[in-house]
């Protein structure tokens, strides 16, 4: 997304495309967010409104308390995974995306074991826990 004297995106050839497009509306982009936000709202039994608000700035207010945690990190990881595909030339793929939740999700649970609110983080992550392990 550097400058460039040709506002026409290399992945697609949409003319002027914009951030929001970059990021979300662009067909390869958008199917990537299809497959996230349905493996979310598989693992936590939620029903999310599939927007750009929720899903690139991270409003999470309308899920539930209990998972907003959980959903804010698991939203976080797939916009880092959008941004690392930017310049490349397949798009992002959601195996991609839970690899990277898999990874995160092992790193924070030995850190939190050494805490007092290691049950809590066991908590937050069991439904992705439990998707991965029925995969």
């Amino acid at each position: 997304m550097g400058l460039c004297e040709n506002a026409c995106y290399e992945r697609c050839c949409a003319p002027d495309a914009g951030f929001l497009h970059l990021a979300w509306e662009c067909t390869e982009v958008h199917a990537f967010w299809v497959e996230v936000m349905r493996m979310i709202e598989e693992m936590t039994g939620l029903e999310l409104p599939f927007s750009p608000r929720l899903a690139l700035l991270g409003c999470v207010d309308e899920v539930r308390r209990t998972h907003r945690q959980l959903v804010g990190l698991l939203l976080l990881l797939a916009k880092r995974r959008v941004a690392m595909c930017w310049g490349q030339s397949r798009p992002p793929r959601g195996s991609d995306w839970l690899r990277d939740a898999s990874f995160c999700q092992k790193q924070l649970t030995i850190f939190w074991e050494f805490t007092p609110e290691g049950s809590r983080t066991r908590d937050i992550w069991a439904p992705l826990r439990s998707f991965l392990d029925a995969l």
